[in-house]
């Protein structure tokens, strides 16, 4: 049976981080391809796309910049060793 955690328990979410905006991302990092749609397409940028990462992130597969990747899959391997079985 599992029990629900004290939110002061868990600390800060995101300590350390901060959150930009898209004209941030845009100026540092440019447009990760030249044309756009409704439909997910991969990064043209050369500049962006080495700062690209495809992994495993538990139950699933992500693309995306590599700390995002990276903070997701610890986040996923964090939450897998906290359940418990059924």
């Amino acid at each position: 049976m599992t029990r629900p955690a004290a939110r002061g328990a868990l600390g800060p979410p995101n300590s350390g981080l901060v959150a930009v905006g898209n004209s941030y991302m845009l100026k540092s990092l440019g447009k990760p391809r030249e044309s756009f749609d409704s439909n997910c397409q991969p990064v043209t940028n050369e500049r962006l796309k080495k700062h690209m990462k495809t992994a495993s992130a538990g139950p699933f597969k992500v693309t995306g910049l590599a700390p995002a990747v990276d903070s997701l899959s610890k986040i996923m391997t964090d939450i897998a060793g906290h359940l418990l079985p059924i």
